[in-house]
Order: structure tokens, then sequence, then C-alpha cells
């Protein structure tokens, strides 16, 4: 038997019987909680080309889009840059990979494939003062998803919860 005080989440008092076994037992930390969503979860459908209304379209074309699980190293990134962007990715990191999403229509994906560290490729042709939404999971609105657009004109701008960046003036029309 085993008995035990914890306040705070400290071991104030313990207690084992019988007391011969007292050597075979080890007490480790108080466990945490597992990380949270990176990504706020709601029950959206993650969109390519139009926010959750249907507005906000992006006028120009999406190519592939692909969700990978964690985070993308510099090597992989040069390697996806660098790679047939007209064919569909896959490893063992790939969660979903699509190609020339219609614009405004759900990609098919679960809301456990958002929860952890997640990355995005995007291949985009931006319309002229482009500043449509590229992908989109949040209630327009409010901080409960995240979104990627060209917005304002032709400049990318990242939301995630509460969280913004900007990355001014880095797309070109064609």
């Amino acid at each position: 038997m085993i008995a035990g005080t914890v306040k705070g989440g400290k071991l104030l008092a313990w207690d084992i019987q019988p007391a011969a076994r007292k050597n075979d037992v080890v007490v480790c930390g108080p466990q945490t909680t597992p990380p949270s969503a990176t990504i706020p979860l709601n029950a959206h459908p993650l969109r390519a080309g139009s926010d959750q209304l249907g507005n906000n379209r992006f006028r120009g074309k999406i190519g592939r889009v692909t969700l990978f699980r964690g985070r993308l190293d510099p090597a992989a990134i040069r390697d996806l840059a660098t790679g047939d962007r007209s064919k569909p990715v896959a490893g063992e990191r790939v969660v979903a990979c699509w190609m020339n999403p219609n614009l405004g229509d759900p990609l098919p994906a679960k809301a456990e494939d958002f929860v952890g560290a997640v990355s995005f490729e995007v291949w985009v042709q931006p319309g002229e003062n482009e500043a449509g939404r590229i992908l989109d999971k949040l209630t327009p609105g409010v901080d409960d998803g995240f979104l990627l657009d060209a917005w304002p004109k032709l400049s990318l701008r990242l939301i995630v919860g509460g969280q913004r960046r900007d990355a001014p003036n880095v797309l070109k029309s064609r």
C-alpha cells in the first residue's frame, strides 16, 4: 500500500507498507498537461481562396496546398521550392496535399490535423492588386483559428489565434 499527501503539486508526506519496499518506489515530479494546440481549434473547415462566408475571394490561382506535421527546416523548404510543384507531395510528415483546389471549397481535413505544430506549403499566382484569402480556418472577425491572405495588396498576412505576422509587398501578380 502507498499513501501520500500532495499539496500545490508537492509531495508533503508519504507512507509505504511494508516499509521494506520503500526503496523500490520512485517519486517523480508532477505531470504536466500536454501542450495546447498551436492553432486554436474550431469546427470550421479549411478553405482555400475565400473566408468561411465565401467572401474575400482570392482572384488569382492557387496551385498545390500541402499540410505538414511539425515545422519545416530550411532544407525541406528549399526542396519544396525547387521541386516539381505540378505533382502532389508525399512523405511521412505530409498530412494532406491538395492539387489546384476550387476556390472557396472546403479542403478535407480533420480537427486533429491542426493539433500541435503544423506547416503549410501553398503555391499561388496572385491576381492584379491581390488582397484575397489564401487559406482560412476561422470565424470572420474572431481570432479562433488561422488565416493566410494577400492583404493588403500583394502582401502576406498570417493570423494564428491572437498573433499576426505581416510581410509587406512580397507577392507579384502576373
